[in-house]
């Protein structure tokens, strides 16, 4: 009968997590950077798309509810990547809740937020001889670490896509001749 009991206790327990304390100030610091050099400028939004309780389950506001699948059973970078689309093309009708630019070490930081889940968007810019432009991004605030432990101010980097900027030329052709 104890080792019935040990087996049918033991795995809820080795699953086990603090809870998310809810009064603690939480933060997002996000990095733009090509290759470890810093991109000054960068605008970023931020949208509170769900709320999260103790348990670190998710539950959408109301502005958002139109998504089309379970915020919490998302289960691969596939996955909130479409999500993180979806809910890009839904925010586009709200303001941001909030919004920073990074500075000249290529952060960005948003300081006493509420824990909840988080879409990120940052605004194209040129930084010559390159254009940038970055994908949206979902990001839970607090996150665990890899020893599930919270973490309550959270690190960010951006992924992002670069093309060499368009640059306008004037080219003024001047012809040179004998008057014929």
């Amino acid at each position: 009968l104890c080792l019935a009991l040990c087996v049918l206790v033991w795995p809820s327990a080795a699953y086990a997590f603090d809870p998310v304390d809810q009064d603690r100030p939480v933060s997002l610091t996000i990095y733009a950077n090509d290759e470890s050099t810093a991109l000054p400028g960068v605008g970023f939004e931020l949208y509170r798309i769900a709320d999260m309780n103790e348990l670190a389950q998710f539950e959408l506001l109301d502005a958002y509810s139109a998504f089309t699948g379970d915020i919490n059973k998302l289960e691969n970078a596939g996955q909130w990547a479409s999500a993180a689309a979806q809910m890009k093309e839904i925010a586009k009708d709200y303001t941001p809740d909030y919004a920073a630019t990074s500075g000249a070490s290529g952060l960005a930081t948003f300081a006493t937020l509420q824990p909840g889940l988080y879409l990120v968007s940052g605004a194209p810019v040129e930084i010559l001889p390159w254009a940038y432009t970055f994908a949206p991004f979902i990001v839970s605030v607090p996150t665990r670490d890899a020893n599930d432990e919270w973490l309550y101010d959270v690190f960010s980097d951006v992924k992002l896509e670069k093309q060499p900027a368009q640059t306008d030329i004037d080219v003024e052709k001047v012809w040179e001749d004998q008057g014929f």
